[in-house]
């Protein structure tokens, strides 16, 4: 009886044996075909190890005309970013509040020792689509930026180009051909070039060829903010995490720019504001959010909330924070109630998602926008 015990022993540790070892081996091999999948994959960008000692080295700002304050407080940040100029379909900058005060922020900020870079603003979808099918037109928009860079002593330009999701491929080639001849051109006059894209753009597959973007410029400012629309859902500015709630999260997000951009191109753009979403008792908005910054928001919300049913929340996945209210409205004998949602972003925030960007080796940053906190 002993001797069987002993055989069946044997045979069951026979067995165990062989089939760890198939199944090492079969791993490694399964891991192999992966590695050499990926270093010969042709879309794929090798960006190198980030460093394990890492700290911020830039934070810029971005000025808007209408925040030209008597006094600007920025001299702790190393970039002024001034927004903005914008063109109309025949390639000419409007003649706007953003052309109008460039003397203004000439005047302002001509003492600084620090780079000044021009925000070209292309955010109107229709005026976009034309001129990137008229050369003619999109290179006099080249041109009149380029001149108005170099007459009002900015070190760069930066384009900020917003397309929505377009099925047309050409357009892709398109944005290319323009970026493409942009950078050449400011390059030419010793301008630094630069491109502002969606935080959720391979998320949302938006039409751009980041690769061929980050080759053909001096850096990418990442929009990591507006993630949750002002017509869309209430929902967090940019969430830091809980990807399986929202579909994608600002860690994937950095993940996804690390496979295509290299890391010393990067600059991530923080928003420092919220949207007020108006919405029904089951949270579903009813109309278009309201854009409040952070200084509205704890002046009117975080010192002394006085609304109806106020609840100020920070959620420990998305590390931002919630207030919840209620207005009411009387009409009549009637009373009406208003349910809204807050969602923002703020310094502590900020914080966390930013010792996140240092462990991946990136030490650039920027903030939307000066004065809204």
């Amino acid at each position: 009886m002993k001797k069987i015990r002993l055989y069946v022993f044997l045979i069951l540790s026979l067995g165990i044996f062989f089939y760890f070892y198939k199944n090492f081996h079969f791993n490694n091999f399964i891991n192999k075909q992966t590695e050499d999948l990926l270093k010969n994959s042709p879309t794929t960008f090798q960006n190198s190890p980030a460093p394990t000692i890492f700290e911020i080295s830039q934070t810029n700002i971005f000025v808007p005309y209408w925040n030209l304050k008597e006094n600007l407080e920025i001299n702790t940040y190393n970039k002024i970013i001034y927004f903005s100029i914008k063109p109309n379909i025949s390639g000419e900058i409007i003649k706007d509040g953003g052309y109008t005060n460039l003397e203004n922020f000439l005047n302002k900020t001509q003492s600084l020792e620090k780079d000044k870079i021009l925000t070209l603003q292309m955010a109107d979808s229709a005026t976009n689509n034309f001129l990137l099918k008229n050369p003619k037109s999109s290179q006099k928009v080249i041109e009149n930026s380029i001149n108005i860079a170099k007459d009002y002593k900015f070190n760069g330009i930066t384009l900020n180009l917003e397309l929505f999701n377009i099925l047309d491929s050409t357009v892709i080639e398109q944005i290319n051909n323009l970026v493409q001849q942009f950078y050449t051109e400011a390059k030419n006059e010793k301008l630094n070039f630069y491109l502002i894209l969606y935080g959720d753009i391979f998320y949302r597959k938006r039409p751009f060829d980041v690769a061929f973007l980050a080759n053909h410029s001096d850096g990418i400012l990442v929009m990591a903010y507006d993630f949750h629309k002002s017509g869309g859902e209430p929902g967090p500015n940019f969430p830091f995490l809980n990807k399986a709630k929202y579909g994608y999260d600002f860690q994937t997000m950095v993940d996804d720019f690390l496979k295509t951009v290299p890391r010393e191109k990067l600059t991530i753009m923080f928003g420092m504001f919220g949207y007020d979403w108006t919405t029904d008792e089951k949270g579903r908005p009813i109309k278009p959010a309201k854009a409040l910054t952070l200084n509205e928001i704890k002046n009117n919300f975080l010192e002394d909330c006085r609304w109806q049913s106020c609840v100020i929340k920070r959620d420990h996945q998305t590390k931002e924070t919630e207030i919840d209210y209620i207005i009411s409205n009387r009409n009549d004998n009637f009373v009406n109630l208003d349910y809204h949602i807050i969602w923002f972003e703020d310094e502590q925030s900020v914080k966390i998602k930013t010792e996140f960007l240092k462990t991946k080796g990136i030490n650039k940053i920027a903030f939307w926008a000066y004065g809204y906190f």
